[in-house]
Protein backbone atom coordinates (compact mmCIF):
# COMPACT_ATOMS: atom_id res chain seq x y z
CA UNK A 1 0.00 0.00 0.00
CA UNK A 2 0.86 4.02 -0.66
CA UNK A 3 3.69 2.68 -3.25
CA UNK A 4 3.74 3.50 -6.78
CA UNK A 5 3.21 0.49 -9.03
CA UNK A 6 3.35 2.04 -12.68
CA UNK A 7 5.89 1.48 -14.89
CA UNK A 8 7.94 4.44 -14.83
CA UNK A 9 8.23 4.81 -18.22
CA UNK A 10 4.80 5.71 -18.94
CA UNK A 11 4.12 9.38 -19.45
CA UNK A 12 2.13 10.67 -16.54
CA UNK A 13 -0.45 11.93 -19.32
CA UNK A 14 -0.09 9.20 -21.50
CA UNK A 15 -3.10 7.01 -22.40
CA UNK A 16 -1.45 3.95 -20.71
CA UNK A 17 -1.24 5.71 -17.81
CA UNK A 18 -5.10 6.82 -17.65
CA UNK A 19 -5.54 2.80 -18.73
CA UNK A 20 -3.76 1.99 -15.99
CA UNK A 21 -5.32 4.09 -13.34
CA UNK A 22 -9.00 3.45 -14.10
CA UNK A 23 -7.94 -0.60 -14.30
CA UNK A 24 -7.13 -0.36 -10.18
CA UNK A 25 -10.79 0.76 -10.14
CA UNK A 26 -9.90 3.05 -7.22
CA UNK A 27 -12.59 6.25 -6.28
CA UNK A 28 -11.97 8.09 -9.61
CA UNK A 29 -11.84 7.55 -13.17
CA UNK A 30 -9.12 8.83 -15.26
CA UNK A 31 -9.22 11.27 -18.60
CA UNK A 32 -7.97 13.17 -20.66
CA UNK A 33 -7.38 16.77 -19.88
CA UNK A 34 -4.19 17.81 -21.53
CA UNK A 35 -3.22 16.65 -24.50
CA UNK A 36 -0.07 14.15 -23.90
CA UNK A 37 2.92 16.31 -26.04
CA UNK A 38 1.89 19.13 -23.04
CA UNK A 39 5.17 19.27 -20.93
CA UNK A 40 5.03 18.39 -16.96
CA UNK A 41 6.61 21.75 -16.40
CA UNK A 42 3.29 23.84 -17.87
CA UNK A 43 0.96 21.83 -15.64
CA UNK A 44 3.24 22.82 -12.40
CA UNK A 45 2.89 25.74 -13.19
CA UNK A 46 -1.12 25.98 -13.01
CA UNK A 47 -0.41 23.86 -9.70
CA UNK A 48 -0.72 27.06 -7.30
CA UNK A 49 -1.44 25.53 -3.60
CA UNK A 50 2.15 26.45 -2.23
CA UNK A 51 3.61 23.42 -0.88
CA UNK A 52 4.37 25.07 2.47
CA UNK A 53 0.54 25.63 2.92
CA UNK A 54 0.45 23.35 5.79
CA UNK A 55 2.34 25.95 8.06
CA UNK A 56 -0.97 28.28 6.85
CA UNK A 57 -3.60 26.43 8.09
CA UNK A 58 -6.63 28.14 10.08
CA UNK A 59 -8.20 26.86 13.30
CA UNK A 60 -9.72 23.86 13.57
CA UNK A 61 -13.20 23.21 15.18
CA UNK A 62 -14.73 19.80 16.29
CA UNK A 63 -17.87 19.13 15.76
CA UNK A 64 -20.61 16.33 16.90
CA UNK A 65 -20.93 13.14 14.85
CA UNK A 66 -24.19 13.56 12.71
CA UNK A 67 -26.40 11.36 14.05
CA UNK A 68 -28.38 10.07 11.13
CA UNK A 69 -27.17 8.65 7.55
CA UNK A 70 -25.66 11.03 4.98
CA UNK A 71 -28.09 12.04 1.76
CA UNK A 72 -27.20 9.08 -1.17
CA UNK A 73 -26.09 12.58 -2.97
CA UNK A 74 -26.11 16.29 -2.65
CA UNK A 75 -25.69 18.57 -5.09
CA UNK A 76 -25.37 22.64 -3.59
CA UNK A 77 -26.20 24.06 -7.13
CA UNK A 78 -29.85 22.19 -6.27
CA UNK A 79 -30.08 23.52 -2.71
CA UNK A 80 -28.88 26.50 -3.08
CA UNK A 81 -30.54 27.10 -6.96
CA UNK A 82 -31.28 30.87 -5.98
CA UNK A 83 -27.33 31.84 -5.88
CA UNK A 84 -25.81 32.62 -8.74
CA UNK A 85 -22.31 32.07 -7.91
CA UNK A 86 -22.61 28.56 -7.27
CA UNK A 87 -23.19 28.06 -11.02
CA UNK A 88 -21.12 30.09 -12.14
CA UNK A 89 -17.18 28.37 -13.63
CA UNK A 90 -14.47 30.70 -13.56
CA UNK A 91 -11.46 29.95 -15.71
CA UNK A 92 -7.95 30.84 -14.24
CA UNK A 93 -6.10 31.78 -17.77
CA UNK A 94 -2.05 30.25 -17.44
CA UNK A 95 -1.59 31.32 -13.69
CA UNK A 96 -1.67 29.59 -10.91
CA UNK A 97 -4.40 31.12 -9.14
CA UNK A 98 -6.33 28.13 -7.70
CA UNK A 99 -5.81 28.92 -4.10
CA UNK A 100 -7.37 32.20 -4.82
CA UNK A 101 -10.13 30.93 -7.14
CA UNK A 102 -10.86 28.24 -4.62
CA UNK A 103 -11.25 30.72 -1.79
CA UNK A 104 -13.40 33.55 -3.66
CA UNK A 105 -15.79 31.09 -4.96
CA UNK A 106 -16.58 29.51 -1.52
CA UNK A 107 -16.73 32.86 -0.27
CA UNK A 108 -19.12 34.23 -2.57
CA UNK A 109 -21.08 31.03 -2.37
CA UNK A 110 -21.39 31.47 1.45
CA UNK A 111 -22.50 35.14 1.43
CA UNK A 112 -25.25 34.05 -0.40
CA UNK A 113 -26.14 31.11 1.89
CA UNK A 114 -25.94 32.73 4.73
CA UNK A 115 -27.30 35.80 3.59
CA UNK A 116 -30.47 33.32 2.26
CA UNK A 117 -29.99 35.13 -1.27
CA UNK A 118 -30.31 38.81 -0.47
CA UNK A 119 -26.78 39.45 -1.46
CA UNK A 120 -24.81 38.14 -4.68
CA UNK A 121 -22.21 38.97 -5.12
CA UNK A 122 -18.70 36.85 -6.81
CA UNK A 123 -16.03 37.59 -4.88
CA UNK A 124 -13.23 39.18 -6.72
CA UNK A 125 -10.20 36.46 -7.14
CA UNK A 126 -8.35 39.42 -9.03
CA UNK A 127 -8.50 41.26 -5.52
CA UNK A 128 -6.99 38.41 -3.95
CA UNK A 129 -4.27 37.64 -5.75
CA UNK A 130 -2.81 40.63 -6.93
CA UNK A 131 -3.44 42.45 -3.43
CA UNK A 132 -2.96 39.62 -0.40
CA UNK A 133 1.12 40.08 0.12
CA UNK A 134 0.11 37.70 3.15
CA UNK A 135 -1.05 35.27 0.88
CA UNK A 136 2.33 33.84 -1.34
CA UNK A 137 3.38 34.43 -4.43
CA UNK A 138 0.59 35.18 -6.84
CA UNK A 139 0.86 33.41 -10.24
CA UNK A 140 3.20 31.46 -8.53
CA UNK A 141 1.22 29.97 -5.94
CA UNK A 142 -0.19 31.07 -2.46
CA UNK A 143 -1.84 30.17 0.46
CA UNK A 144 -5.29 29.09 0.50
CA UNK A 145 -6.26 29.58 4.46
CA UNK A 146 -3.95 32.66 4.30
CA UNK A 147 -6.58 33.80 1.84
CA UNK A 148 -9.59 33.12 3.98
CA UNK A 149 -7.84 35.53 7.34
CA UNK A 150 -7.00 38.43 4.46
CA UNK A 151 -11.14 37.94 3.96
CA UNK A 152 -11.26 38.67 7.64
CA UNK A 153 -8.95 41.31 8.09
CA UNK A 154 -8.73 43.32 4.83
CA UNK A 155 -11.77 42.26 3.24
CA UNK A 156 -12.20 41.35 -1.04
CA UNK A 157 -14.06 43.79 -3.41
CA UNK A 158 -16.46 42.14 -5.97
CA UNK A 159 -15.11 40.76 -8.96
CA UNK A 160 -15.94 38.01 -11.90
CA UNK A 161 -15.21 36.47 -15.26
CA UNK A 162 -12.63 38.50 -17.47
CA UNK A 163 -13.84 41.12 -19.84
CA UNK A 164 -17.38 41.35 -17.64
CA UNK A 165 -18.62 44.32 -16.18
CA UNK A 166 -19.21 42.14 -13.03
CA UNK A 167 -18.32 43.94 -9.78
CA UNK A 168 -15.26 46.25 -9.01
CA UNK A 169 -12.37 43.86 -10.05
CA UNK A 170 -13.29 41.43 -13.02
CA UNK A 171 -10.40 38.56 -13.47
CA UNK A 172 -7.86 40.56 -15.60
CA UNK A 173 -5.66 37.43 -17.22
CA UNK A 174 -8.22 36.31 -20.64
CA UNK A 175 -9.73 32.75 -20.36
CA UNK A 176 -7.66 30.15 -22.86
CA UNK A 177 -8.43 26.48 -23.90
CA UNK A 178 -6.60 24.28 -21.73
CA UNK A 179 -4.94 22.07 -24.17
CA UNK A 180 -8.50 20.76 -25.46
CA UNK A 181 -10.54 21.98 -28.48
CA UNK A 182 -12.74 25.20 -28.81
CA UNK A 183 -13.70 29.06 -29.59
CA UNK A 184 -10.66 30.29 -27.51
CA UNK A 185 -7.34 30.50 -28.19
CA UNK A 186 -4.70 27.76 -26.63
CA UNK A 187 -3.20 28.49 -23.06
CA UNK A 188 0.27 28.96 -23.66
CA UNK A 189 3.20 29.46 -21.07
CA UNK A 190 2.44 31.26 -17.78
CA UNK A 191 1.94 34.92 -16.44
CA UNK A 192 2.65 37.09 -14.59
CA UNK A 193 0.91 38.34 -11.38
CA UNK A 194 -1.14 41.95 -11.96
CA UNK A 195 -0.23 44.87 -10.46
CA UNK A 196 -2.50 45.19 -7.40
CA UNK A 197 -4.67 48.44 -7.91
CA UNK A 198 -6.73 49.84 -5.24
CA UNK A 199 -9.29 51.09 -7.83
CA UNK A 200 -12.38 50.09 -9.20
CA UNK A 201 -13.22 49.83 -13.17
CA UNK A 202 -13.84 52.76 -14.93
CA UNK A 203 -17.59 53.03 -14.63
CA UNK A 204 -18.09 51.27 -12.01
CA UNK A 205 -19.37 53.59 -9.70
CA UNK A 206 -18.49 52.50 -6.31
CA UNK A 207 -15.18 53.41 -4.10
CA UNK A 208 -12.86 50.57 -3.76
CA UNK A 209 -13.16 50.55 -0.44
CA UNK A 210 -16.87 51.02 0.01
CA UNK A 211 -17.05 47.64 -2.43
CA UNK A 212 -14.91 46.06 0.06
CA UNK A 213 -16.69 42.61 1.45
CA UNK A 214 -15.67 40.93 4.80
CA UNK A 215 -15.02 37.36 6.22
CA UNK A 216 -15.82 36.52 9.56
CA UNK A 217 -15.10 33.54 11.67
CA UNK A 218 -18.46 32.60 12.59
CA UNK A 219 -19.63 32.21 9.08
CA UNK A 220 -16.79 30.21 8.06
CA UNK A 221 -17.01 27.80 10.95
CA UNK A 222 -20.68 27.64 11.70
CA UNK A 223 -22.39 27.62 8.29
CA UNK A 224 -22.27 24.56 6.56
CA UNK A 225 -22.96 22.18 9.23
CA UNK A 226 -26.20 24.06 9.26
CA UNK A 227 -27.15 23.61 5.52
CA UNK A 228 -24.89 21.77 4.04
CA UNK A 229 -22.65 18.48 3.74
CA UNK A 230 -19.86 18.00 6.21
CA UNK A 231 -16.28 16.08 5.33
CA UNK A 232 -14.28 13.96 7.79
CA UNK A 233 -10.96 14.81 6.21
CA UNK A 234 -10.40 16.87 2.95
CA UNK A 235 -6.54 17.73 0.96
CA UNK A 236 -5.59 20.47 -0.66
CA UNK A 237 -2.41 18.56 -1.96
CA UNK A 238 -0.20 17.36 -6.51
CA UNK A 239 3.63 16.60 -6.16
CA UNK A 240 4.72 15.36 -9.78
CA UNK A 241 1.51 16.14 -11.95
CA UNK A 242 -2.36 15.64 -12.27
CA UNK A 243 -2.16 11.60 -11.56
CA UNK A 244 0.21 11.68 -8.95
CA UNK A 245 -0.78 9.80 -5.82
CA UNK A 246 -3.81 9.59 -6.97
CA UNK A 247 -3.83 5.91 -7.88
CA UNK A 248 -2.48 4.66 -4.17
CA UNK A 249 -4.46 1.75 -2.00
CA UNK A 250 -5.54 3.48 0.20
CA UNK A 251 -6.09 6.64 -1.77
CA UNK A 252 -3.57 9.64 -1.30
CA UNK A 253 -3.62 12.94 -1.63
CA UNK A 254 -4.52 15.19 -4.85
CA UNK A 255 -1.42 17.73 -4.40
CA UNK A 256 -1.06 21.51 -4.56
CA UNK A 257 -4.30 22.09 -6.11
CA UNK A 258 -7.55 24.06 -4.71
CA UNK A 259 -11.06 23.99 -5.62
CA UNK A 260 -14.56 24.29 -4.46
CA UNK A 261 -16.56 21.34 -3.38
CA UNK A 262 -19.88 21.60 -4.86
CA UNK A 263 -21.55 18.18 -3.60
CA UNK A 264 -20.95 14.35 -3.34
CA UNK A 265 -22.78 11.14 -3.75
CA UNK A 266 -22.12 7.74 -5.04
CA UNK A 267 -21.65 6.10 -8.32
CA UNK A 268 -24.12 3.23 -9.16
CA UNK A 269 -21.23 0.87 -9.98
CA UNK A 270 -19.23 1.62 -7.05
CA UNK A 271 -21.95 1.79 -4.16
CA UNK A 272 -19.21 2.23 -1.51
CA UNK A 273 -17.10 4.74 -2.67
CA UNK A 274 -17.28 8.42 -2.49
CA UNK A 275 -17.11 11.27 -5.07
CA UNK A 276 -17.02 14.90 -5.53
CA UNK A 277 -18.14 17.79 -7.79
CA UNK A 278 -15.46 20.56 -7.73
CA UNK A 279 -15.66 23.29 -10.36
CA UNK A 280 -12.77 26.48 -11.17
CA UNK A 281 -10.21 25.78 -13.75
CA UNK A 282 -13.06 25.73 -16.89
CA UNK A 283 -11.16 22.91 -19.38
Amino acid sequence: FGREIHPKRWHPLSDQMINFINKINTTWKAGRNFDKSISMSYIRGLLGVNPKSKEYRLAEFVHEEIQHDLPESFDAREKWSHCDSIHLIRDQSTCGSCWAFGAAEAMSDRVCIHSEGKIQVNISAEDLLDCCDSCGAGCDGGYPAAAWEYWKESGLVSGGLYGTPDGCKPYSLAPCEHHTKGSLPNCTGTVPTPKCVHLCRKGYGKDYQADKHFGRVSAVCNLMPHGGPRFKRGCNSNHEGPFSNKWRKPPGKICHESARVLGGGKKPERRKSRYTHTSHLKS
